[in-house]
């Protein structure tokens, strides 16, 4: 296992699961969601996208944690294990929630429906 790709829905624990995999296997990690993001929520162009994620491959060991569906195709060619992540959907939402500021800010009660629908679009999403 050097090249392997950690996928799962949001709020599984990919991230949290790469970064102890990594330690343990003293591989690097890369983080699809801190590469894709720019500041401000500015999506990095698609062919930018492409060239990171081949270059990270091209590299002889990693653990890539992710899914961005438009490019797994080149995270899948280049892996020699994949790592589905099947965790329970309401775990996976309340982890989702856990980490989203809005979800800080408000009661759970007064909380709308339009607020954390991106919330339930991320986790339902894989």
């Amino acid at each position: 296992m050097k090249r392997i790709a950690v996928i799962g829905s949001g709020g599984s624990g990919k991230s949290t699961f790469s970064a102890l995999l990594g330690k343990e296997l003293n591989l690097p990690v890369h983080h699809l969601d801190q590469l894709y993001w720019k500041p401000n929520w500015v999506k990095t162009p698609k062919e930018d996208w492409i060239k990171i994620q081949e270059g990270i491959c091209d590299s002889e060991c990693w653990i890539i944690d992710g899914n961005y569906q438009s490019t797994l195709d080149i995270r899948f060619e280049a892996c020699d294990t994949v790592i589905f992540l099947d965790v329970n959907r309401y775990t996976c939402i309340y982890r989702a929630l856990k980490r989203t500021p809005e979800f800080d800010s408000y009661p759970l009660k007064i909380v709308s429906f339009t607020r954390l629908r991106p919330v339930f679009m991320r986790v339902s999403a894989f």
